[in-house]
Parts: C-alpha cells; structure tokens; sequence
C-alpha cells in the first residue's frame, strides 16, 4: 500500500511541490473533473492542466475525455495513478545510487587537496589552476585530505538505497 509519505516524496523529486495540493486532493478521489480540481486548488483551469500535464509526463495520472451535452465541448476527468508511486520510487533510488557510486568512484581515484583554514577542497586539477593556494583565502592548500568518513558514509548510503529498492 502506498503511503502519503511515499507520494509526497515521489511528487517532490519527479514534479515538484506546487503540485502537492492537486495529488492530495485528487488521491482520494477517481474521474475527477479538470474543472473541478481547479476548484478545489483556487488556480485557473490553463494553470490546472499544466500542472496536470506535469503528473502526466511521469504517468502519475490519467485522463478520459467526455463530451458536455450541454456545451458540446471535451472536458477531462483525471485519476491518480497510486500503483506507480512504487515504480517511480525504485527508479529514483537508482539514479541516487548511480550518482553515489559515481561520487564514489570519483572521489577513490582522484587527490584532493584542502585549505589549511579549511575554506575549500578541491581535485589536483583544480588546485594546479591556483598554483595550490586557497582561491578563498590565498593559504597553502595540502594533500591531507581525511578522506576514510566521506567514503565510508557513501558507501553506506549506497548499501541503504540498495536494501530499500523492492
């Protein structure tokens, strides 16, 4: 079952938060009018479909076009795509843990050096463009980088995002 927790965070990374107030609303209901959502959210029915289309793109909803007998026009009635919630949250952590294992990797085959007032840190190349002066404050920067914590505390966001994807 999907929680309100895991929809605020998918909507957060997929969408973004000016969406939330449309999925709250629209969560708990199906086949719910374009005109009604936009109601209900106080926004303009053109704002309304853009952010509707937003959730569209990352098939969070979906929509059946009827005709109104009384104006003859289309109008849309949109549900909430619950089931892919799930989906999106394991391709979310995939792409952190690629990002981390590219962090990772980065930072096991590459020399930092540091500020010795601890301004900045910085890779070989960066520090040669600075003749190994700190850009921030003009001190000597030094290979004696502790790097042993930050690989340490990656590894184990790598480990947890791994245990977590279903």
């Amino acid at each position: 079952m999907t929680t309100i927790k895991q929809i605020k965070y998918v909507i957060k990374k997929t969408v973004g938060e000016e969406v939330l107030d449309l999925v709250s609303f629209l969560r708990k209901k199906d086949s719910v009018s374009e005109f009604k959502i936009a109601e209900h959210i106080n926004q303009e029915i053109n704002s309304t479909r853009s952010l509707l289309y937003k959730l569209h793109k990352q098939d969070l909803v979906s929509s059946i076009k009827k005709r109104d007998k009384e104006t003859g026009w289309y109008v849309y009635y949109w549900s909430f795509k619950k089931n892919r919630v799930n989906q999106l949250i394991n391709s979310i952590k995939e792409k952190e843990i690629e990002l981390l294992e590219n962090k990772l990797n980065k930072e096991n085959n590459t020399i930092h050096f540091k500020c010795e007032s601890g301004c900045i840190r910085i890779d070989f190349d960066s520090a040669t463009n600075f003749n190994f002066r700190c850009p921030e404050c003009g001190l000597v920067m030094k290979n004696k980088v502790n790097r042993e914590e930050y690989i340490c505390d990656l590894k184990s966001k790598i480990k947890k995002l791994k245990t977590d994807i279903k």
